[in-house]
């Protein structure tokens, strides 16, 4: 597929592979950079090159800053990007290819032989000696990517590719250097690479206990739990229809079964939806749901004129 083609939100994603195991890389660059003006905004993504060897701590790199503190912290505490993206993004054509080199995405590591294919949620790495890292979550990118890159559609290309990079945690603090090496060190989760987080979320027709299965990942940062979360509340379900009560002659009462074994924290119907009823192969009618109460994980009732 020719990459301006790459759109994860209308791709199939029906399983998941094991991802490849990355070779032993070696760092590239490590960036770090202070609060500044990026147009109307502050931002800290224009970082510059660290020489010397550079203090990993539970929070980030020394001398590294973030704008609002949930683009930092334990969870975030450093972002690497695949250094290999940028000859990529400078093939599709942006209005300032130039700005499309290490460094752009405000990345604080570049490295060899690691991308979004083989690079997994709760993956360990050591970098250097001492250093231990764990990935947390893919990027999750804001509008400042159209600001930076001088290109309206910079961030809707972005998520669509899922060349987002991805964040670490630090596990065990330390110095690092450029042309230290990243080896991983543990795979816990090899299905769930950070390509596959980003199809599992934004894919098209994902089934119902691959979603279900990404809110479990303890390992992965909560904001990424909920947006699988959310797509697994608002996602079509389809139901066991178990009993049928009458309450007046123009309204009844439905209760329902999911078909599939799935554990939802809030299973009720929200509010204006509506109940496609089917019986046998070529009959059908659709019901708005006027009420709706989850009785089980399992089951739940619902009123449907």
């Amino acid at each position: 597929m020719a990459l301006a083609n790459v759109n994860i939100a209308k791709e199939r994603c029906d399983s998941l592979e094991v991802a490849p195991i990355p070779e032993s890389g070696i760092i590239l660059q490590i960036r770090t950079g202070k609060r500044q003006s990026l147009g109307p905004n502050q931002s800290a993504i224009a970082k510059s090159e660290v020489e010397g060897s550079v203090h990993a701590g539970s929070t980030g790199l020394e001398g590294d800053e973030h704008v609002y503190k949930f683009h930092g912290g334990l969870d975030r505490a450093i972002h690497q990007y695949d250094a290999n993206h940028y000859s990529d993004w400078r093939a599709e054509h942006p209005l300032v290819p130039g700005l499309f080199d290490i460094g752009g995405f405000g990345e604080n590591l570049t490295a060899t032989n690691m991308t979004e294919e083989n690079v997994c949620i709760g993956d360990l790495y050591r970098i250097g000696e001492t250093v231990l890292v764990e990935v947390s979550e893919p990027r999750n990118p804001c509008y400042k990517r159209n600001i930076r890159f001088q290109w309206p559609r910079a961030l809707k290309r972005i998520q669509r590719t899922g060349r987002v990079g991805w964040d670490f945690r630090v596990l065990h603090t330390g110095a690092i250097k450029t042309g230290d090496s990243i080896s991983l060190v543990e795979r816990p989760l090899p299905r769930w690479s950070v390509m596959n987080v980003q199809r599992v979320i934004q894919g098209k027709a994902v089934p119902l206990p691959l979603l279900e299965e990404c809110t479990a990942l303890t390992v992965l940062t909560e904001k990424f739990r909920d947006m699988a979360r959310r797509r697994l509340e608002f996602a079509p379900k389809t139901y066991t229809l178990v009993a049928v009560d009458t309450l007046t002659p123009r309204l009844k009462q439905f209760t329902f079964i999911l078909r599939e074994s799935l554990k939802l924290a809030n299973p009720t119907f929200r509010p204006l939806a509506f109940a496609q009823i089917r019986w046998g192969v070529a009959q059908a009618s659709y019901h708005d749901v006027l009420q709706g109460a989850g009785r089980t994980p399992r089951s739940t009732a619902c009123r449907a004129a």
